[in-house]
């Protein structure tokens, strides 16, 4: 590989995306959701008159800049990084290539609803900048960013299932799973706040997913379970002391759903009520990184009830 001390030009350089136009992509101004734009470039060895390759350091060193003031590198509400994070792109076709072209991806994100044009701009080792709006060049790339899906109570679903019933010698119970899914676009990612509790019904090491609760007089309880966003699994539930005899509830068993479970809890004898409320709230990701802030509420009624919550 050529030392990065080797004097080289450009003599080739352009930018596109990976739509099929090669020119124009769009994305939601979340700050998420990525577009790849794909950089090639051509250099030689002036003193040889041959093809030079740059080295990665080289490569790395080419920069994504405003096309109408090349001197202004993309930051702030635009943003550009070669590493791709989870979410769902829109073009993803790499621009065929000379055979002494090279090639380097960007993935860039928005914050703003705007139409931004896009260059890219390299510094030869003369330090001399070169970009794609000059010096015989003249590519860029059209990136729209759309208004971002704000999720609310109005465009979520909320579905529930009937998950089973039962009875023990200290009590009887029935489920009911609740399954909250983004209309727009598929969920994908849910981030949990839970409130830290300790007691009869929880504690770190056995009840690892949320739990509101809220108790009748005497001997009923209803008790709510937000769990974590994830491949389905079989949970434990109900008091620490009783798990002998404690249901067993299949959650995350729908794709693309964060899966809630309230159970109605008897017990068949009278006890002390404890009556408490964990603190919770979940941010919901569509694939393309458009969100929604939620709190999960049960009331005395045994209702489960979704609340809006702002940022």
């Amino acid at each position: 590989m050529s030392s990065s001390s080797t004097e080289w030009e450009v003599s080739s350089l352009t930018v596109n995306t990976g739509t099929a136009d090669g020119a124009t992509d769009a994305l939601y101004a979340n700050g998420r959701m990525q577009v790849p734009v794909y950089v090639s470039i051509s250099a030689i060895d002036p003193d040889k008159n041959v093809p030079y390759s740059l080295t990665e350091a080289e490569l790395e060193s080419i920069k994504l800049v405003d096309y109408y003031s090349t001197s202004t590198e993309l930051s702030g509400d635009w943003v550009y990084s070669t590493l791709e994070n989870g979410f769902a792109h829109s073009g993803t076709t790499s621009p065929s290539l000379r055979s002494t072209s090279q090639s380097i991806k960007f993935w860039v994100s928005t914050s703003k609803v705007e139409k931004k044009n896009i260059a890219a701009s390299v510094k030869q080792p003369d330090g001399k900048i070169v970009t794609t709006h000059e010096s015989g060049f003249d590519y860029h790339v059209t990136l729209v960013g759309n208004p971002p899906i704000n999720y609310t109570t109005d465009n979520i679903t909320i579905q529930d299932t009937k998950s089973g019933d039962g009875s023990s010698a200290s009590y009887s119970w029935s489920l009911l799973n609740y399954y909250i899914s983004t209309n727009d676009h598929d969920l994908i990612k849910a981030d949990l706040f839970i409130e830290q509790a300790e007691s009869l019904f929880y504690n770190s090491e056995n009840m690892v997913a949320n739990l509101y609760t809220a108790s009748k007089p005497s001997s009923v309880y209803n008790l709510l379970y937000v769990w974590e966003y994830g491949d389905q699994a079989t949970k434990l539930l109900g008091p620490l002391n009783l798990l002998a005899e404690t249901p067993a509830v299949t959650v995350n068993d729908k794709k693309n759903n964060l899966c809630l479970t309230m159970m109605n809890l008897t017990y068949t004898y009278v006890r002390e009520n404890e009556v408490f409320i964990r603190g919770n709230h979940f941010t919901l990701y569509d694939i393309y990184g458009n969100s929604g802030k939620f709190k999960a509420e049960l009331t005395n009624e045994g209702e489960v009830v979704i609340h809006n919550m702002q940022d």
